[in-house]
């Protein structure tokens, strides 16, 4: 199936001739993501090219949309409902203020969009200036962002899993290792996609930039030099996890864990991902 990307430019006359290029790159992303993944894309993605204000209200959106969902997931469970609103606001400032601090690293991002319509990629063209990014590079951003949309068509739920899931934890009265990695699940499996999209143009599951890629500017050397390493652990846990199910069971079990809920790992068996693999897989019918 054929994708056809609609890039809309909210970024300025000046990000007019970097729409062009991303047709280019995001052809490319799209055919290697699903190659990768052995997951279908939407027909139809849309790519919002936006300043980093625009950055900063869409990701506030995506924010307060997704506590709305996880919200009305919860159905006649109103203290749960009331649980999900009570993040909205705390987390929409919080996100502002991650996006205003670290706009340089961000090069894509899943965001449902204005009208909360459907989740579509948000980029920021002076992002990709400030990282240098070459077209190989961005080739593996986005495949690693376009993995998520693969993923939603899966599971049309996810972006708001990580909320709803979290608060039945919560309530459920689990300890915080058996609660159940979900963001991880989904952020690992695309960062896998990223990696090995890497390795096919450069030989090395690279992680951020390829081998002979230009050196970024020193706003983003400086924003990466305070990156907090555990923020990195949510993408690597998640990713180990996917790897062992790669090698137990290949393309098939992978999509099967992002397609059934029940099967989500704790976060423990993110460690450990052979705890996971003893639980499960002898359970999986054929």
């Amino acid at each position: 199936m054929t994708t056809v990307f609609e890039i809309h430019n909210e970024a300025g006359p000046g990000a007019s001739a970097h729409g062009e290029r991303l047709h280019q790159v995001l052809a490319a992303a799209g055919t290697m993501a699903v190659a990768a993944s052995g997951l279908e894309l939407p027909p139809i993605v849309t790519v919002r090219m936006v300043t980093v204000e625009g950055a900063v209200r869409s990701a506030q959106a995506h924010v307060r949309h997704t506590a709305r969902l996880a919200a009305d997931s919860f159905g006649n469970h109103p203290a749960m409902r009331e649980m999900s609103l009570a993040g909205a606001e705390p987390n929409a400032l919080q996100v502002a203020d991650f996006v205003t601090a670290n706009w340089p690293m961000i090069q894509g991002q899943i965001n449902y969009g204005p009208q909360e319509a459907d989740a579509e990629l948000v980029v920021m063209p002076a992002a990709h200036t400030e990282a240098r990014a070459s077209d190989r590079f961005l080739t593996c951003v986005f495949g690693h962002e376009l993995t998520h949309l693969a993923q939603l068509r899966l599971w049309l739920g996810m972006l708001h899993a990580p909320i709803r899931l979290g608060i039945e934890d919560h309530v459920a009265g689990r300890p915080r290792e058996q609660y159940r990695a979900v963001a991880e699940l989904y952020e690992g499996h695309a960062q896998w996609v990223h990696r090995t999209i890497a390795e096919q143009l450069c030989g090395e599951r690279a992680r951020r930039f390829l081998p002979g890629d230009p050196e970024p500017s020193a706003l983003y050397r400086q924003i990466t030099a305070c990156r907090n390493p555990a923020l990195d652990e949510v993408y690597d846990g998640g990713e180990r996890f996917v790897a062992a199910l790669h090698r137990a069971g290949g393309l098939p079990l992978v999509e099967r864990v992002l397609t059934d809920e029940s099967l989500v790992p704790r976060a423990d068996e993110l460690a450990d991902p052979s705890k996971w693999l003893a639980r499960q897989v002898s359970d999986l019918p054929a």
